[in-house]
C-alpha cells in the first residue's frame, strides 16, 4: 500500500521512507530470528543463517533510510521510481509468501519452509531480473574501458 501512494502521488515523505524502511528491516529480523533457532535446534548448519533474502531485506533498509532527508516531500525522480518498483515487486513476494504460511508451533516444520519459500522468492525475483542483488538498481555500475 505504502509504495503504490508513493508512487502515485510521486513524492516520497520522511514518513513512508520510514515505514518501508522498517517494513524491510522486519523482514530481516524474523529471517534472521528463525535462521538463528533452526541453527540453535539443529535444522541448519550455519552457512544457511545468511541468506540473499536477508542481504536484500539489509539493503532495501539502507536503500530507504538513506532516502530519508530534511524535505517533507521528497519528489520522486525516475531512478527512485524504478528502485520503488522493483522494491515493491520482491516486498509483494514475501508478503504473500507469509501471509500463505501458518506457523502455529516450532514443533512442526512450518517456520522452516517459510525460512526457504521466502529464499525462493528471492532467487527467482533476482533471477527474473537478472540481477545478483536489489542494489543493483541504485548503484551506477563503472566499468573500466
Amino acid at each position: 500500500m505504502a509504495y503504490e501512494e508513493i508512487l502515485q502521488s510521486d513524492t516520497l515523505t520522511n514518513d513512508q521512507s520510514n515505514y518501508l524502511m522498517g517494513n524491510n528491516d522486519e523482514i530481516r529480523k524474523t529471517i534472521d530470528n528463525y535462521s538463528t533457532l533452526a541453527i540453535q535446534l539443529g535444522k541448519e548448519t550455519e552457512k544457511s543463517q545468511y541468506t540473499e533474502t536477508q542481504q536484500n531485506a539489509l539493503k532495501l533498509t539502507e536503500y530507504f533510510k538513506d532516502l530519508q532527508g530534511a524535505n517533507k516531500g521528497q519528489i520522486v525522480h525516475s531512478d527512485t521510481r524504478n528502485v520503488l518498483e522493483k522494491a515493491q515487486q520482491l516486498n509483494k513476494k514475501w508478503s504473500t509468501t507469509m501471509a500463505n504460511t501458518q506457523i502455529t508451533s516450532i514443533a512442526n516444520d512450518s517456520w522452516i519452509e517459510l525460512l526457504m519459500n521466502l529464499e525462493k522468492d528471492t532467487q527467482s525475483f533476482l533471477t527474473e531480473n537478472k540481477i545478483k542483488s536489489i542494489e543493483e538498481f541504485w548503484l551506477k555500475r563503472r566499468e573500466i574501458q
